[in-house]
């Protein structure tokens, strides 16, 4: 790929691309909740993603949509990206069912991060059925997913290697208990904020087979407000150096 990078950036906005013969890589953001966001930028994004999806001709393998999704636009990139195998929405409002109408399109997909769902989050066996290749899960700050969601969604994703839920308040040792069941290969968990699991007695035994589990307390675990992410980086059974989320990406 060429080293060239487009980098366009305006006030709280940025679209970031791979410049190359065709574009296979496409990341937008807009600030949730800071000053000098609104409709306007809203519209602005979607505009240039949309563009992006585009340009890169069916070829696009990573998209990434924080601030501004909506059924449209999700739909717009499903329909037109075969190639997709990542795919992350942050901070948007969109249904649950759009959302699975663009996983029936995208059988690439092996990463799919979704953070601050808008509503429920009812995707459950959906993402098994659409997607059995699927390596990393990350489903972060949605409110609606607890043990019976995980236990569907679990169900079909033998080749998951590594699963956020971390503030996943409704989930319980039930919910971790099908994680270990459903998924062998898992190497990293993150239970974070999961105040309703508790890794003690025979669940603290059976997490001892995956390699890298998080289930500690952060200061701030939203990714996308720009904070610190946490102070401490023990783990249930060790202490990562550096950067936890680089040790994590070494994982997947």
């Amino acid at each position: 790929m060429s080293s060239k990078c487009a980098k366009i950036g305006v006030k709280s906005w940025r679209v970031i691309y791979m410049d190359n013969e065709l574009c296979s890589h496409c990341q937008t953001y807009t600030r949730p909740g800071l000053p000098g966001g609104g409709k306007v930028e809203e519209i602005t994004a979607r505009k240039m993603c949309k563009n992006a999806v585009d340009r890169s001709q069916g070829q696009l393998v990573d998209i990434a949509m924080v601030g501004f999704c909506d059924d449209e636009l999700l739909e717009y990139v499903a329909d037109r990206s075969p190639k997709l195998s990542r795919l992350e929405i942050a901070h948007s409002k969109y249904s649950a069912g759009s959302l699975i109408k663009a996983l029936k399109k995208l059988p690439k997909l092996e990463e799919l991060s979704i953070h601050s769902a808008a509503d429920g989050l009812q995707v459950d066996q959906a993402l098994g059925s659409y997607c059995p290749g699927l390596k990393t899960l990350r489903l972060n700050h949605c409110d609606d997913i607890g043990d019976e969601e995980i236990i569907a969604i679990t169900q079909n994703l033998r080749e998951l290697r590594h699963l956020e839920m971390h503030s996943n308040l409704k989930l319980s040792n039930t919910g971790v208990q099908a994680v270990l069941d459903g998924c062998p290969c898992l190497k990293v968990l993150d239970l974070r904020l999961c105040v309703s699991v508790d890794l003690n007695g025979d669940i603290g035994k059976r997490l001892e087979q995956i390699e890298c589990v998080l289930h500690t307390e952060p200061i701030n675990i939203d990714p996308y407000s720009g904070g610190a992410w946490f102070i401490d980086l023990k783990t249930h059974r060790k202490v990562l150096g550096g950067n936890i989320m680089a040790s994590m990406s070494d994982s997947d």
